[in-house]
């Protein structure tokens, strides 16, 4: 009886271990990647696909898009024929872009349908072969341009779009960039306003930043960079002209944005009179950043000095992407 029980037990664990690598070869099975693509796992989950005809056997070069093909992955009703894109076209995700506010108010550079310009399309470099590509179809009274704003993606036999959103800017000094917040991918356009930050000009340069969620490119938040603004009397004992500057420096970390802020104040011959130092922090909160504090900007360039040039102690230029 007792060898019996020891056979039982012993056929018992067999068969566990016979369940178990059954298992183990079936989980073998299991694909890591449904495209076999390495950097699928450092980009977002696409929203649309465009497949694209077959590359020569006799290429190796990575596949790259032309204009046409950016306006047409980004917009489907983009006649590529005609090479125009017909009023009120909604992005690839069904969105529409061009009735959102921060475009109202411009006129389109070529009427409509928009026949497309080599140029129209500006272009900002990423790793894992990602882009930002902003499609500019306005122009507006203040020299500003606006247009869909999109993050995209391409592969051997197809084009992907992660995100669509829109942005407005000075179309020579918008710099497009892309930042990574830990695993999330963090789309950016430096809109240049302070070409001569050690100048007396008013002036303001922001980093815009968005967040893809859903098929749409949200602008998360506004970075003052660079800001230079004037007031009288602002400094006891001085009744000339202050010059304020502030300067920041983000950094992009997992979960958050650490802006360090600097905020000087100059007289009209340069000397320094005092400075500050803030470090504030952007969280992301439920795919929202969420601002620790407003800007130092605000508690040193008061909002009941009066400014000198046309520049709001609270703002600078309109805010870009709003």
């Amino acid at each position: 009886m007792e060898a019996r029980r020891r056979l039982r037990r012993f056929l018992g664990v067999g068969l566990g271990l016979g369940s178990l690598g059954g298992v183990a070869a079936c989980t073998d099975a299991i694909p890591k990647s449904l495209d076999g693509d390495l950097t699928r796992r450092v980009a977002p989950v696409p929203a649309c696909v465009m497949r694209l005809p077959p590359k020569g056997k006799s290429s190796s070069f990575s596949r790259t898009l032309r204009e046409e093909q950016y306006w047409k992955l980004v917009f489907p009703a983009f006649n590529e024929r005609r090479q125009e894109l017909p009023k009120d076209a909604k992005d690839c995700a069904g969105h529409d872009v061009y009735g959102q506010e921060a475009l109202q108010g411009g006129r389109p550079l070529r009427g409509w349908p928009f026949r497309i310009k080599e140029g129209d399309v500006v272009f900002g470099a990423g790793g894992s072969k990602l882009r930002l590509v902003w499609l500019r179809t306005h122009a507006y009274a203040d020299g500003t341009a606006g247009g869909a704003l999109a993050l995209v993606r391409t592969l051997d036999d197809q084009a992907e779009a992660y995100g669509v959103g829109v942005y407005r800017g000075p179309p020579e000094q918008s710099k497009l960039r892309i930042e990574r917040m830990g695993s999330e991918v963090i789309p950016t356009v430096q809109a240049e306003g302070c070409l001569h930050p050690k100048g007396q000009t008013p002036c303001e340069t922001t980093l815009n930043i968005f967040l893809p969620r859903r098929g749409e490119l949200r602008l998360a938040a506004q970075v003052p960079l660079d800001r230079v603004g004037i007031a009288r009397n602002a400094e006891p004992g001085m009744g000339g002209p202050i010059v304020y500057r502030l300067t920041s420096s983000p950094t992009f970390e997992e979960g958050k944005i650490r802006v360090l802020e600097q905020v000087s104040a100059e007289d009209s011959l340069g000397r320094q009179l005092r400075k500050a130092e803030l470090e504030r922090v952007y969280t992301l909160s439920e795919g929202h950043l969420v601002e620790s504090e407003p800007s130092l900007w605000t508690r040193v360039f008061e909002t009941d000095n009066p400014p000198e040039g046309g520049v709001p102690s609270e703002g600078g230029n309109p805010p870009e992407g709003k």
